[in-house]
C-alpha cells in the first residue's frame, strides 16, 4: 500500500512539474518571442553597434487577417489590380516601339530618355504582378487567418553619445508564420480632453 501511493505522488508531481514547465515555455514563449524579434528589427534600424535597448512591456493590441489585408491592397491600388496591370503594359509597350523607332533613326538622347521611362514600368509591372499573386494567394486562405499581430512594446533605450535613457512606444506588425517584424510606427499619443 505504501509503495502505491508513493508511485502515484512520484506520478503527480512529475505531472505538476511537467505541466508548470509547459506553461512557462508556452505562457512566456510568445512574448520572449516578440521581444527578440522587436530588438532584431531596432538593431537592423540603427547604425551603432552600441545600441542599447531595454524592453519595458509588450502586449499584443490585434491582428491583422487575410481579409483585412485584402482590403488594404484594394484600398492602396485604388482600381483593380488587372486594369492597373492592362494599363501599364500597353504603356510599357508603346514606349518600347518608340524606343525602337529611335534606334531605327539613330536618335540616341531620345532613347535614353524612353529607357529612363521604362525602368520604373518594368518595376511596377513586376510589383503589380506579385500583387496579383499574394491576392491570388490570399483568396484560397480563410479570411479570418492572421497574417500579423500588431505588438505594442515600450521600451527605453540609450542615447549612445549622453547615455541618456529615452522611453518610447512603438507599434510593431509581426508576422505569425515567421516571428520576424515586418513594419513598426510610432504610436500615437493620446492627447487628454480640453476641459472647456
Amino acid at each position: 500500500m505504501n509503495i502505491s501511493i508513493k508511485y502515484m505522488v512520484d506520478k503527480v508531481v512529475k505531472a505538476t512539474v511537467l505541466i508548470c514547465l509547459c506553461c512557462l515555455f508556452f505562457g512566456c514563449n510568445s512574448s520572449d518571442n516578440d521581444i527578440k524579434a522587436i530588438w532584431s528589427y531596432e538593431q537592423r534600424q540603427t547604425a551603432d553597434p552600441d545600441f542599447r535597448f531595454y524592453p519595458l512591456e509588450t502586449k499584443t493590441v490585434g491582428q491583422v487577417t487575410v481579409n483585412d489585408s485584402l482590403t488594404f491592397i484594394k484600398k492602396a491600388l485604388g482600381q483593380p489590380v488587372d486594369t492597373l496591370l492592362q494599363q501599364n503594359s500597353k504603356t510599357l509597350r508603346s514606349l518600347l516601339q518608340m524606343q525602337t523607332l529611335y534606334v531605327r533613326y539613330d536618335m540616341e538622347t531620345m532613347r535614353e530618355n524612353i529607357a529612363a521611362e521604362i525602368r520604373p514600368l518594368e518595376a511596377s509591372q513586376k510589383w503589380l504582378n506579385s500583387m496579383k499573386a499574394k491576392m491570388e494567394n490570399y483568396r484560397n486562405m480563410p479570411s479570418d487567418k492572421v497574417l500579423l499581430r500588431k505588438v505594442e512594446c515600450r521600451f527605453e533605450y540609450e542615447i549612445p553619445l549622453t547615455s541618456k535613457k529615452e522611453t518610447k512606444d512603438k507599434i510593431y506588425y509581426i508576422h505569425t508564420t515567421s516571428g520576424n517584424v515586418v513594419q513598426a510606427e510610432e504610436k500615437a499619443l493620446v492627447k487628454p480632453a480640453s476641459s472647456h
